[in-house]
């Protein structure tokens, strides 16, 4: 294959690849009304505000159902039981007395597949449950904190066999899969460097609210200083450079700066005087 390709060629080829899989996609959409179709159903683990929008999703999906449903959080709990009825489905069972509620849902055997959409210390030991209970298991991201979490995760799929999926969406951005392909047909040659980033200031919005309040994550800003969820940017890049497909990482290194941007900003928009001006960030501003 030439290293090189003509903008015209390429378009060419390109278009008659996206012709190709609409053909493909009506073919097999033609196939599958000729057979009972099988409904996939799944039980969904945080209902909040996350939780609830991939939930959103599943229901506008045919050949998906929610049987059940989990949160701790009465309102949450309430508004996806709402959703799914008003998507057409029975309402789900739900589950939400205490921290333990989602190991009722797992016990079910009623259920293909459980979506994990906690807070973040929770994402490793409910996969892990899912796993053992013989669910597929779906994390949002990050789906490990500790790296014993990433290995409990590792390990457990390799002693069931069931499958486990860290839900990363930059992975499957157009533009990102555009790119993948491209390498894939060869037209940068051989990649030999890769330079990521997710430039993107959660601070007053997923850590804190607008007012200034501390949401569960803002907690992660105290305890830890690391990229908080480094597959934003890496998970791209891993599959354009196929690490664990053919490559490895031999080594890894991280440094951050000091959490100056973290003070200025509480200062800047709340005033001297903010509680969050006395609190002992271990986050940097940025981490490399």
């Amino acid at each position: 294959m030439p290293d090189r390709f003509a903008r015209r060629e390429f378009l060419k080829m390109t278009t008659a690849a996206t012709a190709g899989a609409a053909l493909a996609g009506t073919m097999a959409a033609r196939a599958a009304d000729e057979k009972a179709e099988k409904t996939v159903r799944i039980g969904i683990i945080g209902t909040g505000g996350r939780g609830h929008g991939l939930m959103g999703v599943m229901l506008s999906m045919k050949g998906v159902q929610v049987p059940a449903v989990c949160d701790i959080n009465p309102a949450a709990l309430q508004a996806a039981k709402d959703s799914v009825v008003k998507a057409g489905q029975p309402e789900p069972a739900a589950y939400g007395d205490g921290p333990d509620a989602y190991k009722k849902l797992l016990a079910r055997d009623d259920l293909d597949a459980v979506l994990t959409a906690t807070p973040w210390d929770l994402h490793a030991p409910i996969t892990v449950a899912a796993m053992k209970a013989g669910k597929y298991a779906a994390s949002e991201v990050p789906c490990a904190i500790t790296m014993q979490q990433c290995w409990d995760l590792v390990n457990t799929h390799e002693e069931t066999g069931v499958p486990c999926m860290m839900l990363e969406n930059w992975s499957y951005r157009r533009d990102n899969l555009a790119v993948l392909n491209m390498i894939r047909k060869g037209l940068f040659g051989r990649i030999v460097h890769c330079h990521c980033a997710h430039s993107h200031d959660c601070l007053d919005h997923w850590f804190y609210d607008k007012q200034g309040n501390k949401r569960w994550g803002g907690e992660y800003l105290i305890q830890r200083n690391c990229d908080q969820y480094p597959t934003h940017s890496l998970g791209p890049v891993l599959s354009w450079m196929d690490i664990n497909c053919g490559d490895t990482y031999d080594h890894i290194t991280s440094t951050a700066s000091d959490p100056i941007g973290i003070y200025e900003h509480f200062k800047r928009k709340f005033g001297p005087d903010h509680p969050a001006l006395k609190t002992q960030f271990k986050q940097g501003d940025i981490v490399t």
